[in-house]
């Protein structure tokens, strides 16, 4: 349930030559396999005001998080309210920190065919190990003292035994707190989570559509499967490998040379993302996402663009160095249920966007074997990309590292 999925979304590959342009395929016949190997660290994201926070969320129980706990609970609260509408509009028994901290490890492993001088077909799944960590703190205490002098002063004797139950109490401490959102909204206990699968299979078509001397341009499209883990709404602090629907991509790459030893190139994709059915929790407050309640959903992701440009520096035959920008921009999310506003609560600041920075080296055999001053044609890349900006999206710093082998 964890606010990641800019970590395990599109790990994909470029599957062209080597040290070669995004516009550039596999030659007819040539085939590649790939390698690559990604770690991630979160413990901060940029919230709906692109303001960098850290991971986790705030909680209080507020009138609206104890309404339907017990029918003493709601008699209370409903007296408090009638006997003191400024108390009750403050009124909270604790307000607590969740922090969460999460680190990934992703195994990633790719093909690719050339079908001919202008067409490569790719296929591509990752495997994820991901360990995340809820912790606590209460930053406010019960204002439960408060409460009970005002149900004690009042005629009711249900209401002056309610106030002598409460005397002497402060509010809800940790423990209270992990045995509401266990027996109560019947979630996972808080803590260490581990989790391990096999993320979202994509499968896309290469096209060059045109390749001069100093220029190109090349197309894709394809379609990503849901074979990913997707998130359990009983688990505060899993992560999702996958999003549950069936994606449909298409992308324009291009690039230029401004000499031989400088080459620009980047790609814009735009992908749909088809409705898909699941199970969410059943949110009844704007403030309260939290809920004992579970149904299933229609729901439809927002389309993703995705954007890149970047600058490559051929210093020899074996060494690239390159740097660039990527941007990920996500439309507002919708569903659809039985629920009434349910659905226009699940689908609040879903939109998202993050822009990041990247630094790489490919060290690569590719021409010294086309020479024949090297026996095997491969290449190894390694890759740092750090978050600069976004909203509602992880602030995440990304170490890669790639192997290609051509035969």
């Amino acid at each position: 349930m964890l606010r990641l999925m800019l970590l395990t979304s599109y790990l994909y590959f470029c599957f062209g030559v080597a040290m070669a342009a995004y516009y550039d395929t596999l030659p007819a016949g040539v085939r590649v396999l790939a390698y690559r190997y990604t770690f991630a660290e979160v413990d901060s994201e940029y919230n709906q005001n692109a303001k960098i926070q850290p991971l986790g969320l705030e909680f209080s129980f507020n009138p609206s998080a104890l309404q339907n706990v017990s029918p003493i609970t709601d008699y209370a609260l409903s007296q408090l309210q009638m006997l003191s509408p400024d108390l009750y509009q403050d009124f909270t028994l604790g307000h607590f920190k969740i922090d969460a901290t999460a680190s990934l490890q992703v195994n990633s492993y790719g093909f690719g065919y050339g079908i001919n001088k202008k067409t490569s077909f790719y296929v591509q799944l990752s495997h994820y190990n991901a360990v995340s960590n809820l912790t606590y703190q209460q930053i406010q205490n019960g204002q439960i003292v408060e409460a009970a002098d005002i149900l004690g002063a009042s005629d009711s004797d249900l209401s002056n035994a309610i106030a002598n139950a409460s005397s002497g109490a402060t509010g809800i401490n940790g423990q209270i707190l992990q045995s509401y959102f266990v027996n109560y909204l019947e979630y996972q206990p808080f803590g260490d989570w581990y989790g391990a699968g096999y993320g979202d299979m994509e499968m896309g078509i290469l096209y060059n559509l045109r390749n001069e001397r100093n220029w190109g341009i090349g197309s894709a499209f394809g379609i990503v499967a849901p074979t990913g883990y997707v998130d359990d709404p009983d688990i505060l602090q899993d992560i999702g490998f996958g999003d549950g629907q069936w994606d449909i991509f298409a992308e324009l790459n291009g690039g230029f040379y401004r000499t031989r030893e400088y080459l620009f190139d980047g790609y814009f994709r735009y992908t749909v993302q088809l409705p898909g059915k699941r199970d969410f929790r059943i949110p009844q407050d704007r403030n309260l996402l939290f809920s004992e309640k579970k149904g299933e959903f229609t729901y439809d992701l927002g389309d993703i663009v995705n954007f890149s440009t970047n600058i490559h520096w051929l210093k020899n035959n074996w060494l690239t160095i390159y740097t660039g920008q990527d941007f990920m921009f996500q439309f507002k999310n919708k569903y659809r249920s039985p629920y009434g506003e349910a659905n226009d609560i699940l689908a609040e600041n879903t939109q998202r966007w993050s822009e990041s920075i990247k630094l790489g080296f490919v060290f690569s055999s590719v021409k010294k074997f086309q020479a024949k001053q090297f026996m095997l044609p491969g290449s190894v890349e390694l890759r740092f990309q750090q978050s600069m900006m976004g909203q509602n999206t992880p602030q995440a710093t990304r170490i890669e590292l790639e192997a290609r082998m051509f035969f």
